[in-house]
């Protein structure tokens, strides 16, 4: 009788602690659906920032906060985080960009986002780790124009031999039109960063 009483709150307990941690679910999805919300409506403004956009961003930021602290596995609040922050122009939060690729370690664009964060911080060799990284998990997808696209940027990013890369890429689009502007974003972005040096 004992034993049966146990098992019955036992199993009360367990279904009361499901039901806190659904609705808590619940809500960090709610929140960063508001969040998401907030960022598309202010994402055809982020070329003029206003205070206005801002506060928008901003007030997105909270709600993302808000799901992260429901749900600390919530990749979507983590991802979305990070975009605010780019919108912003600000750097982006170190602890995010860890906590994502906690989260999703196979996540090739987030090692690129970490290698730019150490050449920031003047840590070339951390750099080229997370470059390589990303360059590791691009290889072992399918061949396609975007992969072999991005292998060609990574390849830049780790040996900075700005000739090369450039030589890939002018012959790139002629075989892909559909990376055309992408290419082209990306081919001049390397001609400035070697007229900085």
């Amino acid at each position: 009788m004992k034993a049966e009483k146990l098992f019955i709150i036992f199993s009360c307990v367990l279904l009361f602690q499901s039901c806190i941690s659904y609705n808590r679910k619940l809500e960090s999805e709610k929140d960063v659906l508001l969040a998401e919300d907030l960022i598309k409506k202010n994402l055809s403004y982020t070329d003029s920032l206003s205070d206005a956009n801002r506060k928008g961003f901003e007030k997105a930021l909270s709600y993302i906060n808000k799901a992260i602290a429901l749900d600390s596995l919530n990749i979507r609040a983590y991802k979305d985080k990070q975009e605010i922050f780019t919108n912003l122009g600000q750097e982006v939060d170190t602890l995010t960009v860890f906590r994502i690729l906690e989260l999703e370690p196979n996540f090739a664009e987030e090692y690129i986002v970490l290698g730019h964060i150490y050449e920031r911080l003047k840590k070339n060799q951390l750099a080229k780790e997370a470059y390589s990284k990303a360059k590791l998990i691009y290889l072992k997808e399918p061949v396609s124009d975007g992969r072999n696209f991005n292998l060609i940027t990574l390849d830049f990013l780790i040996n900075k031999d700005k000739s090369e890369a450039l030589e890939k890429l002018k012959q790139f689009p002629i075989e892909n039109p559909k990376l055309v502007k992408q290419i082209m974003v990306v081919i001049d972005d390397i001609e400035k960063e070697g007229s900085k040096r």
